[in-house]
Parts: structure tokens; C-alpha cells; sequence
């Protein structure tokens, strides 16, 4: 119920209420990439989750057996990167250049981890374009 309540409060008087704050739609873009940026990071580093023993242990034996366990698709971070591209556009068409270099500094780090997340391979996949 109270999910509810944040959703119906959300979508009836969001953007009121981030006005009176002083923050622009902008600002959550920008926010809302670095947050995906930092998910999808901690993702494919495989962050290790509290867990049981054995779960760890389950893991391991597949892992070893060449099974996949792959926490995030590489083609989410190729679609975070575009979302980079297109607000780094969209803020300097407008001027701001603080937020285009934070938007250019998101996408380098998702090169950086798109380029690690295949050892023996440099060539990926063209990204998708917006």
C-alpha cells in the first residue's frame, strides 16, 4: 500500500515538488545514469552479496564447470552509455558544461568497463544509438 502512495504521489505532483526543490528534470537524468552507471559497475565486478556458505560454494562449481554466471548483460551497459551520449549531447546544445563532463566522464567509465568485460576480445558490439 504505502508503494502505492509514492507511485500516485509521484506521478500526480512529481515535478512540483522537484520544483520547489530547485531541481530540474535535467538533475534526475544525470542522476538517475550515474546511479545506473554505479549499479551496472558493482554488477559486473560481481560484488559478493551476503550470503550462505554453500551458496558461494554452488557458484564456484559452476563456474568451474564453464557454466555462465554472469551477474549483468554487457548490452546494459551499452544502453547506459547511450543514454550518457545523448544527455552529454543534450547538455551542451544547451551549455551546461558541468553536466556534459560528469555525462562524459559516466561514458568513459562504461568504455573502461565494457572494454574489461571481455579479457581476449577488444572488438564490441556497435552501440545502440538513441
Amino acid at each position: 500500500m504505502s508503494a502505492f502512495l509514492v507511485v500516485a504521489v509521484s506521478a500526480l505532483a512529481g515535478l512540483r515538488i522537484i520544483e520547489f526543490f530547485g531541481i530540474s528534470v535535467a538533475s534526475f537524468q544525470v542522476g538517475g545514469g550515474l546511479l545506473l552507471l554505479m549499479s551496472s559497475i558493482n554488477m559486473l565486478n560481481a560484488q559478493q552479496a551476503e550470503s550462505r556458505g554453500s551458496d558461494v560454494g554452488d557458484g564456484q562449481a559452476k563456474a568451474d564447470s564453464g557454466d555462465s554466471i554472469a551477474v549483468v548483460p554487457v548490452q546494459s551497459l551499452q544502453l547506459a552509455r547511450a543514454q550518457f551520449d545523448h544527455l552529454a549531447d543534450g547538455f551542451a546544445k544547451r551549455g551546461d558544461v558541468v553536466s556534459q563532463t560528469i555525462c562524459e566522464i559516466g561514458a568513459r567509465a562504461l568504455d573502461k568497463a565494457l572494454a574489461d568485460s571481455e579479457p581476449g576480445d577488444s572488438s564490441l558490439p556497435p552501440l545502440p544509438s538513441i
